[in-house]
């Protein structure tokens, strides 16, 4: 449980940061011309963020072992999902947000594996 906790709060403040990130460059002036992509990844790193906290406060919850499984299966796939988007030319505006839902989707891997 202990462990589950705190690699979930370790991954909210990873996505913290990531937003964070991406916050910063879409203040320069020279990025202007990847601002889509740079609001991709804000979005991204938000949508894990609120993930994560809903992903805590679930752990935190009644559910069993077996709903629990089932539950992260489900958060397992949208992530999966979410990180094969193809945004922009040749998929430029979906690099950086789908690198961050490649690492949210590994993350809620590794955390769902200690149910097993």
């Amino acid at each position: 449980y202990q462990r589950r906790v705190r690699g979930v709060k370790s991954h909210i403040n990873d996505m913290r940061d990531e937003a964070s990130k991406a916050q910063e460059w879409l203040d320069t002036w020279y990025a202007r011309g990847e601002k889509t992509r740079n609001e991709n990844w804000k979005w991204a790193a938000n949508k894990e963020w609120d993930q994560f906290l809903e992903i805590e406060r679930k752990i935190k919850g009644d559910m069993t072992v077996e709903e629990w499984t089932e539950w992260m299966d489900v958060q397992w796939k949208d992530a999966d999902i979410r990180c094969k988007k193809h945004w922009g030319f040749n998929g430029h505006d979906s690099t950086e947000s789908n690198r961050v839902h490649r690492y949210s989707r590994n993350v809620i891997w590794e955390i769902r594996k200690m149910a097993d």
